[in-house]
């Protein structure tokens, strides 16, 4: 259905030194990528997202500018929503949007334990911003930059 959201995350990071002899660093991207694809040319998703953020920039940059085309041609004309975070741009042309995010401040509290000690720190929110870096053919003539607040909802239970 349109509502259902997958996220492909690599949970161990790459080895920093792309030429470690010992352990092939791509094997992991490449199951990411393939699987990526895979979930991309079946559809039924609203939104697919491939968190790289673990990922050094040189290992993201050196995917080849042939699979971003792939994974954007599998959601051209579609209801899907292709979104990749990395920490430098690395889908060149390929991309419809490119933004830069950059967190400007934590928003917390921190709860006093009874001795009068500092206790559990909370995260309430963040103030972020964000900045349009690259647009393809948007016919909207919408701010370059913006920056918003989030808010945590924590459930007192």
């Amino acid at each position: 259905s349109r509502g259902k959201t997958i996220t492909s995350r690599i949970h161990t990071p790459l080895p920093r030194h792309p030429l470690n002899k010992r352990e092939n660093p791509w094997s992991r991207l490449e199951q990411a990528l393939k699987a990526t694809d895979l979930i991309l040319h079946n559809g039924g998703f609203g939104a697919v997202l491939m968190d790289l953020g673990d990922v050094p920039p040189l290992n993201a940059r050196r995917i080849p500018l042939a699979t971003w085309f792939r994974f954007r041609r599998a959601v051209d004309n579609t209801p899907t929503v292709f979104l990749l975070l990395t920490r430098e741009p690395c889908a060149q042309t390929c991309a419809s949007l490119v933004l830069r995010s950059q967190r400007c401040r934590e928003r917390g509290s921190q709860a006093a334990t009874s001795n009068g000690a500092s206790g559990v720190a909370t995260l309430e929110g963040l103030d972020l911003e964000v900045e349009v870096m690259r647009r393809q053919a948007l016919r909207s003539h919408a701010a370059n930059s913006t920056s918003w607040q989030t808010r945590m909802n924590w459930d007192e239970a």
